[in-house]
């Protein structure tokens, strides 16, 4: 990826990331946040967002930040070839995640920024990546893992980071083997899938009912899904408020669009933006206490439960 701060430095603070593979945008995008820890980021969905931070960030002179526009289309590429001419403390990143027509309003704002070209991962290139995740990791695994963690689920980067990160929390510092892997693809889930369903359709007792067949062994498991399951409902919902169908939906995260809609879709009825963050907010505090809390754990996580039928 060639990108470096002198490369910023030197006036080329406008970038134009090209890729079709969001979970790659994402690792650029924080490749660009740790290179400037000391800016402030917004993320902005669409051009307007995006506007909005750009004058008001001009306006009052704030601390310079990284604005981030997620969605580059033929609109937004005339829409700001007006203002990226223009001088600015902030870092502008533009991601195309479709290919644009190179007519000359492209031409002319491509020339003013700096190019960052992500190209799609071959099978060979997703194997490659794989085994350096679970290296950076210190994660020990027999050599047929990454292949057995491409072949479950292809190249959806998404997915397999999540495969990684289960088992980076279950097995820590034992060695991982095939029975490992397929346990936690196929158990995963399922196990948490009945406590999820009554936890987000405010179904008090049968969440109860459901929580207290887990062992206290599980709960690090248990808070991980919980979580996660959480962020996937607000990206669903982000895009949702985007105006993209199911399809479109499951095509950027890699869920069938039959589970977007009849899953999905249904607690977003329930659960707005700002209640998803509140739920995430109140799980990951939940997630610090069990780590430092000297109170049981059991009685702790009941009372978190009991929290979230409140937002």
């Amino acid at each position: 990826m060639n990108l470096s701060r002198d490369i910023i430095e030197k006036g080329n603070n406008k970038i134009l990331v090209a890729s079709k593979e969001p979970f790659l945008i994402n690792e650029c995008v924080e490749k660009i946040r740790s290179i400037f820890k000391d800016y402030a980021y917004k993320m902005c969905p669409d051009i307007d967002a995006f506007l909005e931070v750009y004058h008001r960030g001009e306006l009052f002179d704030s601390q310079p930040t990284i604005i981030c526009l997620w969605d580059l289309d033929a609109i937004a590429v005339k829409e700001l070839y007006n203002i990226t001419n223009l001088p600015t403390n902030d870092i502008l990143v533009f991601i195309e995640r479709k290919t644009l027509a190179k007519n000359k309003a492209y031409t002319n704002f491509r020339s003013e920024c700096h190019l960052v070209k992500i190209e799609a991962m071959t099978d060979r290139d997703c194997l490659k990546w794989v085994s350096s995740r679970m290296v950076a990791k210190n994660l020990r695994f027999d050599r047929d893992i990454p292949k057995i963690l491409v072949d479950m689920k292809s190249s959806d980067l998404h997915a397999i980071d999540s495969e990684i990160r289960k088992l980076e929390i279950i097995y820590e510092d034992k060695e991982i083997d095939k029975t490992a892997v397929r346990y936690i693809s196929e158990s995963s889930e399922a196990k948490v899938f009945e406590f999820m369903e009554h936890l987000l359709h405010k179904r008090r007792d049968k969440a109860l009912k459901e929580f207290h067949k887990f062992s206290e062994d599980y709960y690090v498991k248990l808070i991980f899904m919980v979580i996660n399951n959480i962020e996937k409902i607000y990206k669903i919902g982000a895009y949702r408020s985007q105006n993209k169908s199911a399809e479109e939906i499951s095509d950027l995260i890699g869920i069938n669009k039959f589970i977007v809609k009849t899953k999905y879709f249904t607690v977003l009825s329930i659960y707005n933006k700002v209640k998803l963050l509140k739920l995430l907010d109140l799980f990951n505090e939940l997630d610090f206490k069990l780590r430092t809390s000297s109170m049981p754990k059991r009685l702790l996580f009941e009372a978190y439960i009991l929290k979230a039928f409140n937002v």
